[in-house]
């Protein structure tokens, strides 16, 4: 007969098992975080970042076109 554990000792095998695979993941190179997303964004070679530390530094090299017409660019 096989023999569920105790929802505890479950509960620390299951986290046993997250912190194993989270020791796994990269580290992004601007935050320090653990990048647990199903992709990470090489900004330059050998420099991984998050996703959030991607779209932010995107966000940041937006231009308004229309205002850049108007100075003459």
């Amino acid at each position: 007969m096989y023999e569920i554990g105790d929802n505890y000792t479950l509960f620390e095998q299951h986290e046993a098992e997250e912190e194993r695979l989270l020791a796994r993941c990269p580290t992004c190179d601007r935050c320090g975080e653990k990048i647990t997303d199903e992709y990470g964004y090489e900004i330059e070679p050998g420099e991984l970042w998050c996703s959030d530390c991607a779209e932010e530094w995107l966000k940041d090299q937006r231009k308004d076109i229309d205002e850049m017409m108007e100075e003459g660019w």
